[in-house]
């Protein structure tokens, strides 16, 4: 994938992903297909490797998870490509955008009833349960953060 074209993708899924709600990111329909998931689930192992071995195609890699997680719907494995993406999003400048889509992958469900992090991540989700809550360190700007 060239980067011009790698970069019109992302500007594509960033517009996806701002005009739908995180309302309506965490309650995407579950995908229970098992080739669906089994794929996704490589991908998830794969990127893990490609982060050492070849970094450059982590970007490629973590866009295509976030596209068929919202093409197809969340898997076990999907709250992980919202912070593959909010990663490369990071990396781009835009901290507030790669917030919510870790934060909405911390409240994610599925997250918290199949991830091996649980137990991490569970004082967390208690604390940070109440509705009113907004993490306001996230809403700040990449110039305010340093």
């Amino acid at each position: 994938m060239g980067e011009s074209t790698l970069m019109t993708d992302i500007d594509a899924m960033n517009k996806v992903l701002h005009d739908r709600s995180d309302d309506s990111l965490l309650n995407m329909q579950d995908n229970k297909d098992k080739k669906f998931v089994a794929l996704h689930q490589l991908y998830s192992d794969i990127i893990q490797v490609i982060y050492f071995i070849k970094p450059d195609l982590v970007c490629s890699l973590s866009l295509r998870m976030i596209e068929l997680t919202m093409a197809k719907g969340i898997t076990p494995t999907s709250p992980f490509s919202f912070v593959y993406f909010g990663s490369i999003l990071a990396a781009m400048g835009e901290v507030e955008k790669a917030c919510r889509l870790g934060e909405c992958s911390l409240y994610h469900d599925c997250i918290l009833q199949h991830c091996s992090l649980y137990t991490w991540l569970e004082p967390y989700h208690v604390y940070h349960s109440n509705p009113t809550y907004k993490m306001q360190h996230c809403r700040k700007t990449s110039t305010e953060i340093g």
